[in-house]
């Protein structure tokens, strides 16, 4: 035993064999070999473990943290944050590709909607830089390999930890779900492409440069990270009602079916009556067109002449708290049919500070309140 105590200062492992090591025992981890008997492990193997965690970890960079890295990337007061952040899955899903690693950390979301918290690790040669932009090409996530669900770059939300850490947050939507599907419990598959590097140079005059993918990132940016059967094990806690009361929209009346308010966004769904052939509808809220210029107004669009294209702005929708405030919603997605026997509207809105849900006195659906109990 003193030999073996006495040799470890001369182990060490090449960044290769460091990432092989790390995979075999996160896959150990994922494959529940540890807990599937009871046994007695030799010391010497917890020792052999031990050891491998400490040169894993006593390189320049420490190794991968299952941090909740959603909860550092989100917005909102600390009680809806706290509250939030009990929800979130912590995953710790790890990739790794010729000295690089990207681990998928924590997961979070609603019927909806998913956010996806990441960590990215470069090799000790390649280091990233405070002034420096970073993001992908394009984070493509589909859900049971049926449809293509969200895409974005998300360079507006990669962070520099440090020399060789960068984290970050993908969110992504239902955009082709069905009435009454769900993330929740279902299995995603999610695709990393193209991850570069942007110098700015000059930043906010006439002189301003854009320098994209730097040498260190020639090869990095060509690599495509594809994850399969990430498990969507996020709790969602949205509030749902089922109204079925008829509001005023498109100029005459439809059926409210459907409110859901979760910590990130509002689902809102109103079906038959005015929503059968809406697109050619008056609008009856004519104030939610206000940011729309004058020549589209007065082309006759908004008075059902033409084909009205931004029909769901006619679907209003505030969510009121107790304080008096409103939520602010940043991003917005429509589905409708307008035929008639199933015609319908959804809206879904999604804000970039997190909702807290006791404190919301009510939401508001085509003039209509609907108190929170």
């Amino acid at each position: 035993m003193n030999n073996f105590k006495n040799n470890f200062d001369n182990i060490k492992f090449s960044d290769e064999e460091k990432e092989q090591l790390t995979n075999k025992i996160f896959e150990a981890v994922q494959n529940e070999k540890f807990v599937t008997k009871k046994k007695i492990i030799p010391l010497k193997f917890i020792l052999v473990a031990i050891i491998i965690t400490l040169c894993i970890s006593g390189g320049e960079y420490a190794a991968i943290k299952f941090e909740n890295i959603i909860q550092s990337k989100i917005k909102g007061s600390d009680t809806a944050i706290s509250q939030f952040s009990e929800k979130v899955s912590k995953l710790g899903i790890v990739q790794t590709w010729n000295g690089w690693t990207i681990t998928i950390t924590d997961i979070a979301g609603d019927s909806e909607n998913i956010m996806i918290g990441f960590e990215i690790k470069s090799p000790e040669n390649i280091k990233f830089y405070k002034d420096r932009h970073y993001s992908f090409s394009s984070i493509d996530i589909s859900v049971e390999d049926t449809s293509l669900i969200g895409w974005g770059s998300n360079g507006d939300n990669i962070d520099v930890v440090d020399e060789h850490t960068l984290t970050g947050m993908t969110s992504a939507n239902n955009l082709l779900g069905e009435k009454g599907e769900s993330f929740e419990g279902k299995t995603a598959k999610i695709k990393f492409k193209g991850l570069y590097d942007t110098i700015i140079e000059n930043a906010g005059t006439k002189d301003y440069k854009r320098y994209e993918i730097t040498e260190d990132f020639k090869e990095i940016s060509k690599h495509k990270w594809v994850f399969d059967n990430v498990p969507l094990d996020f709790e969602n806690t949205a509030i749902t009602m089922q109204p079925n009361k008829e509001v005023n929209i498109y100029g005459g009346k439809a059926t409210l079916t459907d409110i859901s308010i979760s910590p990130i966004s509002v689902t809102v769904r109103v079906e038959g009556g005015s929503c059968e052939s809406h697109h050619f509808r008056p609008v009856s809220h004519i104030e939610a067109y206000s940011d729309l210029p004058t020549e589209w107004v007065s082309s006759g669009k908004l008075e059902g002449s033409e084909y009205n294209d931004f029909c769901d702005y006619d679907l209003t929708v505030n969510v009121v708290m107790k304080d008096g405030s409103f939520v602010d919603f940043s991003s917005r997605k429509a589905n409708c049919e307008d035929e008639k026997d199933i015609a319908y509207m959804e809206r879904i809105l999604k804000s970039d500070e997190i909702i807290d849900l006791n404190n919301i006195d009510y939401i508001e659906v085509c003039d209509e309140k609907f108190y929170i109990e």
